[in-house]
C-alpha cells in the first residue's frame, strides 16, 4: 500500500490546526475547534463496478462516544454528502489501528466525490494525541474522471478527435472508407 498522496486532498476545519500534515490526515478537537474537520479528495471518481470500495487505513486514538469519524460520498459534486461509513469513538486509551473497507456499490455507474470527516457532539477529548489519523486511502473498482479541460483526445497528426460526455470504457473500431 502506497503512502497517502496528500496533494490531492483539501482539508477544512476553520484554520485551527492542519488537517493535512506529515503525509497523513489528522482529525482531532482542540480547545476552540469543535466544528467538523474534513478532508475532501480533489478528484471526482467513477464507480465502475459492484465491488467498488474505498480502503481507509486509520488509527483511532483517545476519542469519546460523542466524537465520530465518517467516510462520506457525494453524487452531486459536493452539494450534499451521505455517510458510507461512520465510527464512534470508544473512550479507550490505546490506539485502534486497521483498514476500513467501505463498499460503494450503491453508487455504481455514478460519478462521486469522497471526503473524510470527524465531528464532535457533546463531550470530546482535546488535543493532537486524540481523535483519528489516516495514513492511506486506496480505491478499488473506481476510475478517476478526466478533468473537463482534457476530455478531447486527438491522434498525433490531429486528424481524429474523440470527445466523450461520460466516463467509461470505449471501444473504437476503425474502418476504411
Amino acid at each position: 500500500r502506497a503512502p497517502l498522496d496528500t496533494a490531492h486532498w483539501t482539508g477544512a476545519n476553520a484554520g485551527h490546526h492542519d488537517v493535512i500534515a506529515a503525509g497523513a490526515l489528522h482529525f482531532h478537537v482542540s480547545e476552540n475547534d469543535w466544528g467538523p474537520h474534513s478532508a475532501t479528495l480533489g478528484k471526482p471518481l467513477f464507480v465502475a463496478s459492484d465491488s467498488a470500495r474505498v480502503l481507509v487505513s486509520r488509527t483511532m486514538r483517545l476519542a469519546s462516544s460523542g466524537q465520530r469519524f465518517r467516510v462520506q460520498v457525494s453524487s452531486d459534486d459536493g452539494a450534499s454528502w451521505k455517510d458510507a461509513y461512520s465510527e464512534p469513538g470508544t473512550g479507550l486509551t490505546g490506539p485502534l489501528t486497521g483498514t476500513l473497507p467501505v463498499a460503494l456499490n450503491a453508487y455504481r455507474g455514478q460519478i462521486i466525490r469522497l471526503r473524510l470527516v470527524m465531528d464532535a457532539r457533546g463531550s470530546a477529548y482535546l488535543g493532537p494525541d486524540t481523535g483519528w489519523s489516516v495514513s492511506a486511502v486506496t480505491v478499488e473498482g473506481l476510475d478517476a474522471v478526466t478533468p473537463d479541460d482534457a476530455r478531447d483526445y486527438r491522434s498525433a497528426d490531429g486528424t481524429f478527435t474523440l470527445s466523450h460526455a461520460r466516463p467509461g470504457a470505449y471501444l473504437l473500431i476503425p474502418r476504411v472508407e
